[in-house]
């Protein structure tokens, strides 16, 4: 569809906790029904920091991506008011949150490697069907890291995310014979 829009809506628990809020099938039964109802590429990224779901489209589709979320919470009769709620309707918006995201995270150098091992392992499973959305991110989540490299000194957590992000793509989205000179050029820059 012409217009669409990278947008997302994310969900996080008041206090952290070390759990998902839904379980992995209640993600896949969320973004069946969200792809349904919204007739667009949907992806959601559920790690125990909370749930982002990103979707292209041209109009805002947050009351309806929190309903889906509610049906969900309904069992657990918990309501939308237990979490923190932010929805983002441009890429401009996203790239804000996502380097203020990332920009907290560094200061629990633990919490950062669980995310983005979570972050790559939930990409790699998730890229065939939603590359469109992951290519979109990963140019976000690649400028922002490069950016944060630059400025702060706890670089090595970034580096370390950078090159599992990197390797990632390059696994998903290169040929196999690409794959190895890439891999062996990410290595050398490891090393250095």
């Amino acid at each position: 569809m012409k217009g669409n829009q990278l947008k997302m809506v994310s969900f996080s628990s008041k206090g952290y906790k070390k759990e998902l809020i839904i379980s992995t099938d209640q993600v896949e039964v969320m973004q069946a029904f969200l792809i349904e109802i919204l007739s667009c590429d949907v992806m959601i990224i559920n790690t125990n920091i909370g749930i982002d779901v990103y979707y292209n489209h041209i109009n805002n589709q947050k009351k309806q991506i929190e309903n889906a979320f509610l049906i969900l919470l309904a069992k657990e009769h918990r309501s939308l008011l237990d979490f923190f709620s932010s929805d983002l309707n441009s890429k401009d918006e996203i790239t804000l949150k996502i380097h203020q995201y990332f920009k907290r995270l560094i200061n629990h150098p633990l919490l950062f490697k669980s995310y983005s091992k979570s972050l790559c392992y939930q990409i790699n499973i998730n890229y065939a069907k939603n590359a469109k959305i992951i290519e979109a991110l990963f140019l976000i989540w690649q400028d922002e890291l490069l950016r944060l490299n630059d400025t702060d000194i706890k670089v090595y957590i970034l580096r370390t995310f950078l090159s599992n992000l990197q390797l990632t793509y390059i696994q998903q989205s290169c040929k196999p014979e690409l794959q190895d000179l890439l891999r062996s050029v990410i290595d050398a820059e490891r090393s250095n």
